[in-house]
């Protein structure tokens, strides 16, 4: 979940990746917060990503292996 004002921040149009942004506002003095999660987490913000586990599901992969 992302506050409107840093999204905002964001050229349209413009790629970027999470750790970026929140470091970007850290160097300017901004609060960022964190929730840690434990469940299972996979980045698919490239397409690389997305296929791999695309192929993963595909193959009879799930969350509860």
């Amino acid at each position: 979940m992302l506050e409107p004002e840093l999204v905002n921040t964001v050229n349209p149009n413009t790629p970027i990746d999470m750790p970026n942004l929140l470091e970007k506002q850290i160097k300017k003095g901004k609060s960022v917060s964190i929730f840690p999660i434990h469940e299972y987490w996979l980045d698919i913000g490239r397409i690389k990503e997305f296929e791999s586990a695309h192929d993963s599901f595909s193959n009879g992969f799930t969350l509860d292996d």
